[in-house]
């Protein structure tokens, strides 16, 4: 062992303090706390309850600042990403609905159900207010409306399941949001 050892003097003796094999027999777990307190003051080694002290205060601050964070968010209503996952799935179900050769890749669906459950929780929206906002009602009008004026700008005609394919096919040969989401049997 190289180097010098850090000098510590004990404050005072350890009276009753004789190993577990008699007197002057001295472990290292029998030492008195005056001992052990002297040893970390000259090493520089710090007690464990003060170790953790700057921890817990990051986290403490952490959980003040989040609930203030929360409080800026914008409405799930109006946040443009998750909205706009939302209308390419509802497009994509619409198609999948009216065009016999197309159907969902749900592996796929899963994946970006999953990214986007993610995403909302990242940006501090509650299980409890996704859930909100997917069970209103107006929202899912809301939604369906936006997908059935996205699927009209795309060719789709109502009633024409025809429409509804060549509007699935350029989808999925632009490799859009919707197009994501389909396969085609042809």
């Amino acid at each position: 062992m190289s180097g010098l050892q850090p000098q510590y003097r004990t404050a005072a003796p350890c009276y009753g303090m004789t190993g577990r094999f008699g007197a002057g027999f001295d472990l290292p777990h029998h030492r008195c706390a005056r001992t052990i307190a002297a040893r970390m003051r000259a090493t520089g080694n710090v007690p464990m309850s003060k170790r953790w002290f700057p921890f817990a205060l990051v986290a403490a601050l952490i959980a003040v600042s989040v609930p203030a964070m929360a409080q800026g968010k914008v409405p799930l209503a109006e946040e443009a990403h998750i909205n706009d996952q939302l209308i390419a799935a509802a497009a994509g179900d619409i198609l999948r609905k009216s065009c016999p050769t197309l159907s969902a890749r749900m592996f796929v669906v899963f994946g970006k159900l999953q990214q986007l459950e993610s995403y909302a929780r990242a940006k501090g929206y509650t299980e409890a207010e996704v859930k909100a906002f997917l069970k209103d009602r107006d929202q899912k009008a809301r939604i369906k409306a936006a997908a059935t004026a996205y699927l009209a700008a795309a060719g789709a005609v109502s009633g024409d399941a025809s429409s509804y394919c060549a509007a699935g096919q350029a989808e999925i040969a632009k490799d859009t949001q919707v197009g994501s989401i389909l396969r085609s049997s042809q």
